[in-house]
C-alpha cells in the first residue's frame, strides 16, 4: 500500500481566539501543508514569519566604487536587510577584468563586511554569485570566503562554459573551470555551477525573467529582489515499497500546496521594501518537487530506458498541469495575479475607441487564462539522482524532466564521490541544454 498521507485534520482552523488574525492564518496554513505531508521553507524574526529565501541584490560593483551616495544607499538596504535576519544574495556585475576585477571584488566585499559588522550579525548567511568568465574562480572564492565567511558561492555558466570553441584561450579558460569545479566537488567551501538565465511562466500575458543571482535559502537562480515561498513535495512520500504513486493523495497534496501556500504569502513579512513589492505583484510559489531519482530507483527501473523517461515525464506533467489548474482556480474565485491585472497596455492609451476594443480583448483573453502565481514548480537537476546510488552518473539521462520547471534549483548537490570528470560535465551540459530547450510561452495570448 502507498504511504499514508493524512488529510487536514478537522479542526485544523479552529485557533485560539486570542491570536493575532496573522498568526492563526499562519498556523493553519503550516499545519494543513504538514499533515499532507509537505514542508514550507519558514524563518522567524522579529516582525514575524517570513522566507527562508534570502534577499538577493544585484551589485554592480565599477558603479558602487564610482559613486558614494550609490555606495551608501547600497550598505543601508544591506545593513537593514542583515539586521531583521534576512540572507542575502549578491549578484556582482559590473566588474574589470583580470587582476582590476579581483581588486573591485574585493573593495565592494570589505564594505559589505562593515555593514554586517554595524548589524551586528556577523554570522550571517551571504551567498553571492558571479559569471564564470569575469574572474579566477580560486580568486572570487578566496576574497569572498576572507570577507563574508562561509556561506553559498555560485558561479553562473554560460555558453562559454558548455559549447567547444575554436579560440584556444577560451577553450583553455572553460577547461581550467571545469577543472577546478570537479577537484574542489567535496570540499566544504567549494563553488556551485548554476546555469538557468531565466524563470518562466505558462500564462500566455506575462513574460519570462531574467535570471539573477542564486538565493542562499533555497538555491533558486531568480530575479533580482524577487520574493518566493518554498514549499517541498517530496514526490517518494506518496509511493508504495514498489514506487507506485497514489495520485488521489499526491493530489490532495498538489491542491493544498497551492492552496495554503497562497494564504501563507500574505501572512509573511518581507524586509526589503522591493522584495514586498515583488510579493504583491507576483505571488511567487517555489513548489519544489524532489526525489524523483529516488522514485525511479524503487521502481527498479532503467533510467536509460525510454519509457521510464516517458513515465517520469507524463508524472511531471502532471504535476505542473495540476499546479497550474490550482493556481487558475483560486484566481477565478479571488482574484488575478496583480502583474496580470496591471499589464494591460492600453491604460496608457488616448484613442477612446481603441483604448476600449482592446480592453474588451484583453478582459476576454484574461478570463481564459488568469493565474493567481507568477511561477510555481522548481526542480533541481540534482533531484534526477538517488541520494544512494552508487552509479547515479547513469541517471543523468532523467534530466529532460526539467522541461517542465517554471524554474530551477542549485543547492545542496552530490558529492559526485564515484564519478569522474567526463561524467561531470555531461551532466552539467545535458542539464544545460535541457533548460536552454524550454519553449517561452507567448507574450499575448491567441485571440488578443
Amino acid at each position: 500500500m502507498p504511504e499514508q498521507v493524512p488529510v487536514a485534520a478537522a479542526g485544523l482552523r479552529q485557533a485560539a481566539n486570542t491570536a493575532p488574525a496573522g498568526t492563526r492564518r499562519l498556523s493553519e496554513c503550516e499545519a494543513e501543508l504538514r499533515a499532507h505531508g509537505l514542508v514550507a521553507g519558514l524563518q522567524k524574526n522579529g516582525a514575524g514569519a517570513c522566507s527562508k529565501a534570502g534577499v538577493s541584490m544585484r551589485v554592480p560593483v565599477r558603479h558602487l566604487l564610482d559613486s558614494q551616495h550609490a555606495m551608501q544607499q547600497f550598505v543601508r538596504r544591506a545593513r537593514h536587510n542583515l539586521r531583521c535576519g534576512m540572507p542575502l544574495a549578491l549578484f556582482f556585475t559590473d566588474l574589470d577584468h583580470g587582476e582590476a576585477a579581483a581588486a573591485s571584488l574585493q573593495a565592494v566585499c570589505s564594505r559589505i563586511r562593515s555593514a554586517e559588522i554595524e548589524a551586528g550579525r556577523r554570522d550571517a548567511i551571504i551567498a553571492t554569485s558571479i559569471f564564470s568568465h569575469q574572474m579566477p574562480m580560486q580568486a572570487y572564492l578566496l576574497h569572498c570566503t576572507a570577507h563574508l565567511g562561509r556561506g553559498p558561492r555560485y558561479v553562473l555558466l554560460d555558453s562559454l562554459q558548455f559549447q567547444h570553441h575554436s579560440c584556444e584561450q577560451v577553450q583553455s579558460e572553460s577547461e581550467r573551470n571545469w577543472s577546478f569545479l570537479w577537484q574542489q566537488r567535496m570540499s566544504s567551501d567549494r563553488i556551485l555551477p548554476a546555469y538557468a538565465a531565466a524563470v518562466r511562466t505558462p500564462c500566455p500575458l506575462l513574460s519570462d525573467e531574467a535570471s539573477g543571482g542564486v538565493l542562499p535559502g533555497y538555491g533558486i537562480q531568480a530575479p533580482d529582489s524577487s520574493a518566493w515561498l518554498r514549499i517541498e513535495l517530496p514526490l517518494p512520500r506518496f509511493a508504495d515499497a514498489a514506487g507506485a504513486l497514489s495520485w488521489p493523495a499526491l493530489s490532495r497534496a498538489i491542491a493544498c500546496s497551492v492552496e495554503s501556500g497562497d494564504r501563507l504569502l500574505d501572512a509573511l513579512h518581507w524586509s526589503d521594501p522591493a522584495q514586498r513589492h515583488d510579493a504583491r505583484q507576483n505571488r511567487r510559489l517555489a513548489v519544489c518537487v524532489t526525489g524523483i531519482g529516488d522514485l525511479v530507483l524503487r521502481r527498479r527501473e532503467d533510467p536509460a530506458d525510454l519509457g521510464c523517461l516517458q513515465w517520469l515525464g507524463e508524472t511531471i506533467g502532471r504535476v505542473h498541469e495540476e499546479l497550474w489548474a490550482g493556481s487558475r482556480q483560486l484566481a477565478a474565485g479571488a482574484a488575478p495575479l496583480p502583474a496580470l491585472q496591471q499589464s494591460d497596455p492600453s491604460t496608457r492609451w488616448q484613442d477612446a475607441r481603441h483604448r476600449d476594443d482592446w480592453r474588451r480583448r484583453w478582459q476576454k483573453a484574461l478570463a481564459n487564462v488568469a493565474v493567481r502565481h507568477r511561477n510555481l514548480l522548481v526542480i533541481s537537476p540534482y533531484s534526477v539522482l538517488p541520494a544512494h546510488c552508487g552509479n547515479a552518473a547513469r541517471y543523468t539521462d532523467l534530466l529532460p524532466v526539467l522541461e517542465h520547471a517554471d524554474a530551477f534549483g542549485f543547492a545542496d548537490p552530490p558529492s559526485f564521490r564515484h564519478w569522474n570528470i567526463k561524467d561531470f560535465k555531461h551532466f552539467h551540459r545535458r542539464s544545460w541544454a535541457v533548460i536552454q530547450r524550454q519553449k517561452s510561452a507567448s507574450f499575448v495570448a491567441a485571440g488578443v
